[in-house]
């Protein structure tokens, strides 16, 4: 960053300067090598004129301009400023309450996919399923329009809008990426889809002509961030399609109502009247019976993922956090998404099994893997409603051994064994995933089939745990069908 702006005073004042160092020099020096280069770079900093040193001195024109337009690249507090300039009422903390949009108090519970499938917390969690897959029209109808819905705001296509228009910057540093949205991409969860909505609808309200009475969509051909933001707007039409949202062209909004929305409503109105009729007490939030206890837009998506994936709906290739990141970074430079993602994941998956593949040659003297799983589900306990947690797993050579190993590990008891369980647990499709072709696949070291395990975002320690979400994770060693706590 230094040698950057360094770079950039340098051409302001007409002076020619080429850039001397790279991250890809960069990693490879040693410790105290990379402390000299910051020295020296602090030394040349200090030494630059005043007016450089002041807040915001190396913002270009263009960048400001860029900034007027864009969406929450900063945060959800940028949102919230982004609100107040825009008819648009704040459609993730606002619900439909007797014909009327209204605020909700609390922020109440984030779901996640686990939460809608089998097996349920509770009754109302599997009614609330239930109920959701009913008011879009059923399985059927949900495996035709998920994919659709689903890939608003995860598609390739879609990516690329948002990394035009800031959503991937960094929320305290110009010209870093927000590691926290980078990481959620092709997960689907709560707070992405919270942020993903208010963007869609802001921008979507931001070319509603009032005067003609309608969307003005002319800009969606165009190539830059005017283009970008146009279509993440125009993406509000796919929700408006299928049920989920409306808008209210006297108040000049988008509200959360529609077909799905009636069905939902008459679902639980049908259920507090039978425990109504039963003599049975049920909460007011259960009953619908309160703003607090309608599900919010962002609650449905997560929903409507869940069970898509459950019932085996199909998805293109995800961008999952192991290489969100360095996908992001990439894309922001200039390439397409698709082609940094797609690149980034091939890494990975070489990286991987190359690491792998020693364990499956059986050398003497490997040491036990560290194995990161992040996940809603896989906890020791009923505690931790999400977590990230470090294994420590011995690889066995004879588990790689296609579907003969992996019978011989699911008959057997082993930390391996305990871990895929774990794991597999995390993740929508359940641990009634867990079988002998399964597991193959994820021990194949093949391209294809390896990358992740039924879904789940898994790192390695053959990385070093660069990529580990957490530093301070809590560490654990498997026993055999359980967690149990290493002092290590």
């Amino acid at each position: 960053m230094l040698d950057a702006a360094i770079c950039e005073v340098a051409r302001r004042e007409d002076r020619t300067l080429a850039r001397r160092y790279k991250k890809d020099d960069i990693v490879k020096l040693s410790d105290r090598e990379r402390l000299q280069i910051v020295c020296k770079l602090r030394t040349e900093w200090a030494a630059l004129k005043p007016k450089w040193h002041e807040a915001g001195a190396l913002v270009s024109g263009n960048e400001l301009s860029h900034r007027a337009k864009r969406t929450a690249a900063t945060g959800r507090a940028a949102t919230a400023e982004r609100y107040e300039k825009s008819s648009q009422a704040m459609i993730s903390g606002h619900v439909m309450w007797e014909g009327l949009l209204v605020p909700r108090v609390q922020i109440g519970w984030r779901p996640s996919p686990g939460h809608f499938v089998q097996p349920f917390s509770n009754d109302h969690f599997k009614f609330l399923a239930t109920a959701s897959e009913a008011a879009i029209g059923g399985k059927d109808k949900l495996l035709r329009v998920g994919k659709e819905v689903i890939e608003l705001g995860f598609a390739f296509e879609a990516l690329d809008d948002l990394t035009k228009c800031g959503w991937f910057d960094s929320i305290n540093v110009d010209g870093c990426t927000n590691g926290a949205r980078a990481c959620r991409i092709g997960t689907c969860g709560w707070d992405c889809w919270t942020d993903l909505i208010d963007v869609m609808a802001i921008a979507a309200t931001e070319h509603y002509d009032e005067k003609a009475g309608k969307f003005d969509w002319g800009l969606c051909d165009q190539p830059d961030e005017d283009g970008a933001w146009c279509r993440i707007g125009k993406r509000m039409l796919v929700l408006e399609k299928v049920g989920l949202v409306q808008f209210d062209k006297k108040e000049k909004t988008w509200v959360p109502w529609g077909p799905v929305w009636k069905k939902l409503y008459a679902a639980f109105a049908a259920r507090a009247k039978a425990h109504e009729e039963a003599g049975t007490l049920v909460g007011a939030t259960v009953l619908l019976k309160e703003p607090e206890s309608v599900p919010t837009l962002a609650t449905l998506m997560v929903a409507y993922f869940a069970m898509y994936i459950r019932h085996e709906g199909k998805l293109d290739v995800s961008v999952y956090c192991k290489y969100g990141v360095e996908a992001v970074a990439r894309a922001k430079g200039g390439e397409k998404f698709a082609v940094a993602a797609l690149e980034e994941r091939a890494a990975f998956i070489r990286e991987r099994n190359a690491a792998l593949a020693s364990y499956k040659a059986g050398e003497k003297g490997l040491v036990d893997v560290l194995v990161q799983v992040r996940g809603p589900q896989a906890r020791p306990d009923e505690k931790d409603r999400f977590y990230t947690k470090v294994f420590e797993v011995k690889m066995l050579a004879w588990a790689f051994e296609s579907t003969t190993g992996a019978r011989r590990l699911l008959k057997g008891e082993s930390q391996l064994k305990a871990f895929i369980y774990v794991a597999a647990s995390a993740v929508v499709t359940g641990p009634d995933r867990v079988n002998p072709a399964n597991v193959a696949n994820f021990l194949s070291l093949k391209d294809g089939t390896s990358c992740v395990l039924f879904g789940c975002d898994v790192r390695w320690s053959f990385d070093g745990g660069r990529t580990w979400i957490d530093s301070g994770a809590k560490w654990y060693k498997l026993g055999v069908g359980d967690v149990v706590f290493s002092d290590e």
